[in-house]
C-alpha cells in the first residue's frame, strides 16, 4: 500500500488527524464496497461448507470459528476508509494498517485453517478434484497440510522474526530524521517505530509462550503414557534373587 505525500502531521491543529480520517464525501462508505465484498463472499462460502460439513458429521472446533472471523475482522479493519484515509497522513496509522495485516489477519486465518470448509462449500462435481489437489504431495497442497516442524523449528524462527522487526522498530523510534517523503514528521515517525516495536514484539512473544508452552505440554504428556520400565525390572530382579 504505497501512499502519496500529504499534510506533515505537525503542520497544523492536534484534530487535524481525526479530521483526516473522518473527511469523506457526502454518501461515502465507511467500509470500503471493494474490500467488503469479496470478504462476504469468503465469508458466506465458509458459512455454506461448515453446514455441510456439520450435516455430514464433521466438525470445525468452535476456536477455529472465531480465528477466521478475528481474521476477517483485521482485513476489514485495516483496510476501512477511515484508517486508510489517516494512514496516508500519518506513519505511525500506516504501521497499524501493517501489523493488522501481518500480525493480526495473517496469523489468524492460518490459524483457522479454513480450507475444508471452503473445499465443502464447492459445488458437488468439482469438490473431490479440487479436494485431491489440496493433498499432500500435489502442485498446490495447502499449508495447514504440510508436515509440521519441531518445536524448536518454530522458536527460532519467531526468535529471529521478532528481533529483526523490533530492531527495525527502535532504528525508527531513534531516527531524528525522516526515512519517507511521504511523511516527513520525525515524531510521526518515532511513534510508528514504537508500534511497530511495542505491538509487534508483543505479539511475537506472545506467539513463543504458545509454542513453549505446547512444548512443555507434549512433554509431560509423553511421560505420563511412557509405561513405567524401571519398577518391573527392579521386580524382577527381587523375586529372581529370592527364588
Amino acid at each position: 500500500m504505497a501512499h502519496g505525500a500529504t499534510q506533515p502531521i505537525g503542520a497544523g491543529a492536534p484534530g487535524d488527524l481525526w479530521s483526516v480520517a473522518m473527511s469523506s464525501a457526502p454518501g461515502a462508505w465507511i467500509v470500503r464496497p471493494e474490500v467488503a465484498a469479496p470478504l462476504l463472499i469468503v465469508a458466506g462460502a465458509y458459512a455454506i461448507g461448515w453446514w455441510r460439513l456439520r450435516r455430514r458429521g464433521g466438525a470445525v472446533s468452535g476456536w477455529r470459528l472465531a480465528a477466521s472471523a478475528g481474521g476477517w475482522l483485521s482485513v476489514l479493519i485495516a483496510l476501512s476508509a477511515p484508517l486508510d484515509r489517516l494512514a496516508h497522513a500519518s506513519f505511525a496509522a500506516h504501521m497499524v494498517q501493517h501489523l493488522l495485516l501481518m500480525v493480526g489477519a495473517a496469523p489468524l486465518l492460518l490459524l483457522a485453517d479454513p480450507f475444508a470448509a471452503l473445499c465443502w462449500a464447492l459445488p458437488g462435481p468439482i469438490r473431490a478434484p479440487v479436494g485431491r489437489l489440496l493433498r499432500p504431495g500435489t502442485p498446490l497442497p495447502a499449508p495447514r497440510l504440510r508436515a509440521p516442524t519441531g518445536y524448536g523449528i518454530r522458536v527460532g524462527y519467531l526468535v529471529l522474526a521478532a528481533l529483526q522487526g523490533a530492531l527495525l522498530g527502535l532504528l525508527l523510534a531513534m531516527s531524528r530524521e525522516s526515512w519517507y517523503r511521504a511523511y516527513p514528521s520525525a515524531e510521526d515517525q518515532s511513534l510508528g517505530g514504537l508500534v511497530m516495536w511495542g505491538i509487534g514484539g508483543a505479539v511475537d512473544m506472545l506467539a513463543v509462550l504458545i509454542l513453549v508452552g505446547c512444548y512443555l505440554g507434549s512433554q509431560d504428556r509423553a511421560e505420563r503414557c511412557d509405561p513405567p520400565e524401571r519398577a518391573p525390572k527392579a521386580l524382577e530382579s527381587s523375586t529372581g534373587r529370592r527364588t
